[in-house]
């Protein structure tokens, strides 16, 4: 290109969207036990009420939670809610995903996912968008898990 060349800027349509936000718990052979789709972030309100719902499913048994580092993984209030319901919470090794059972869940739903997804548009729906992300965790869930 010459030096008298000019670019033209191209307009670019912004997508704007609300995000939606997934928790699931799954047990060592690989069940999903229970599972939260909410829009927004997951709040530490949120994350106790999941652990909440572990310790009525476990009722009591002594239970292992292995969680990446997410920031509120380590609050004191989780820490607290899972002592009351003998939860011991073990922390993966940082970027070390791939030995966190739950991740091929996440691999398996948005698979799924994707396939679900008709137009572009469907992201600007948070109703549509947190309808398909649950279809698609169960139906993940249907899939083997573990191998």
């Amino acid at each position: 290109m010459g030096a008298n060349s000019t670019f033209k800027k191209k307009s670019c349509t912004k997508l704007s969207f609300d995000a939606i936000a997934a928790l699931a718990g799954v047990d060592n052979n690989g069940k999903l036990i229970d599972y939260v789709v909410c829009k927004g972030a997951i709040t530490i309100e949120t994350f106790n009420q999941f652990v909440e719902k572990l310790g009525v499913y476990y009722r009591g048994k002594k239970v292992y939670l292995f969680l990446d580092n997410l920031r509120l993984h380590h609050s004191k209030l989780v820490a607290t809610k899972c002592a009351l319901h003998n939860i011991e919470i073990v922390f993966n090794a940082s970027y070390s995903s791939e030995y966190n059972p739950v991740e091929v869940l996440w691999l398996l739903s948005k698979q799924i996912f994707r396939t679900k997804l008709i137009d572009i548009k469907d992201f600007k729906n948070s109703v549509l968008l947190q309808k398909i992300v649950t279809q698609s965790m169960q139906q993940s869930s249907t899939t083997r898990i573990r191998q």
